[in-house]
């Protein structure tokens, strides 16, 4: 059974959107809330979180992977870390564990002629000129565990949003 939770967010332009992108990342993410309340918990062999941004608009996602019988615990347990998220503002290290690694990305990245490519494509596409990597890094320094807060509070993730679920059909 798959389960998809998908609420309103950031687009690629609002300068909320690395604060979106880290806030995702914390949530379901490598090492993340979901990983380990979810995954290691055995509730499910995938859950996770990410953030899809388009020009104006975008979606925050929850997502998870279960047998049928485990559905109502895995959809329980993703309201549940989705309404910590939007209540309790998140702990400085976890901002700073994620934030470490977009640096580290980032600088690998604008290395990469392939990567730094479509990050200028992106830019002129979304923003109407490159930015620079010294730009990129003040936008991830930028994020807080107030910020990310006041993000979900403007795009809470525990109301409003809707539910998409595929699974076994029924003999």
């Amino acid at each position: 059974q798959l389960i998809a939770l998908s609420y309103p967010s950031v687009g690629s332009r609002n300068e909320l959107t690395e604060t979106a992108e880290t806030a995702a990342t914390i949530l379901g993410g490598e090492n993340s809330r979901l990983y380990w309340n979810v995954v290691q918990a055995g509730i499910s062999p995938r859950a996770g979180a990410f953030h899809v941004q388009y020009e104006d608009c975008g979606l925050m996602m929850l997502y998870g992977a279960c047998q049928p019988e485990h559905f109502d615990k895995l959809s329980e347990t993703l309201q549940t870390e989705a309404d910590k998220l939007c209540q309790e503002k998140v702990q400085p290290h976890e901002v700073e564990r994620v934030k470490n690694k977009r640096r580290t990305s980032l600088a690998v990245e604008g290395e990469a002629p392939y990567h730094r490519l479509t990050q200028i494509m992106e830019d002129m596409d979304c923003r109407g000129r490159p930015r620079t990597v010294e730009e990129l890094l003040a936008d991830i320094d930028a994020v807080t565990a107030d910020r990310i807060f006041e993000y979900f509070e403007q795009y809470p993730i525990n109301a409003g949003g809707h539910v998409a679920s595929v699974g076994p059909l029924e003999a």
